[in-house]
């Protein structure tokens, strides 16, 4: 195994004569560092259920796990055709319309957002809870989230495997733990 390349990233702003001597680092002059060889395709592997999404409400990216689950995206996406976070998701919690200025007042809610039948579908869609990040240079939006789970009747109504959680996301130590709860009631 490689080890990973580490560099540094500085933002030189120009001053008022359009300068660019004058070099800052992008938060209270520390460094940003990036490892040189983690492209976004593992980025959309370590957050499974993420959305990246502008201020006009496109979706510009989804993780691995939603790309499974809302296969008329990545339709679309081939086709290359716009999204908006309004076709995809329904917002659940705080009760409010999917947009940019309702979002930044709530910037540090949770939120929960219901996937939206796709085409045809009447099963109970997955609902996401999660939190929304402001990536400040360039607007975008970061949902990242993980599936509302908490059973394994659950993961099988929503198609998703246990593997298909994250290892850091405590929804795997509760959909285990409710339902060895389960089991020793059954028993009872």
């Amino acid at each position: 195994m490689e080890a990973a390349e580490i560099f540094i990233i500085i933002i030189r702003k120009a001053n008022k004569k359009g300068n660019e001597n004058a070099s800052t680092n992008y938060r209270n002059n520390t460094p940003i560092y990036a490892a040189a060889d983690q492209p976004m395709k593992l980025f959309c592997t370590i957050f499974p259920y993420h959305v990246l999404f502008d201020e006009s409400m496109n979706i510009i990216q989804l993780g691995d796990g939603l790309k499974r689950i809302c296969i008329h995206f990545t339709k679309c996406v081939k086709a290359r055709i716009t999204v908006k976070m309004s076709d995809v998701f329904e917002m659940i919690h705080p009760m409010m319309s999917i947009c940019y200025s309702n979002i930044e007042h709530f910037m540090n809610a949770v939120f929960l957002l219901q996937v939206k039948p796709q085409h045809g579908e009447t099963s109970s869609q997955m609902v996401l809870k999660g939190q929304i990040v402001l990536e400040p240079i360039t607007s975008k939006l970061f949902f990242i989230g993980s599936p509302r789970i908490e059973s394994l009747a659950d993961l099988k109504k929503h198609n998703i495997y246990l593997s298909d959680i994250p290892l850091y996301d405590v929804t795997r130590e509760l959909v285990l733990l409710n339902q060895q709860r389960i089991a020793e009631i059954e028993v009872r």
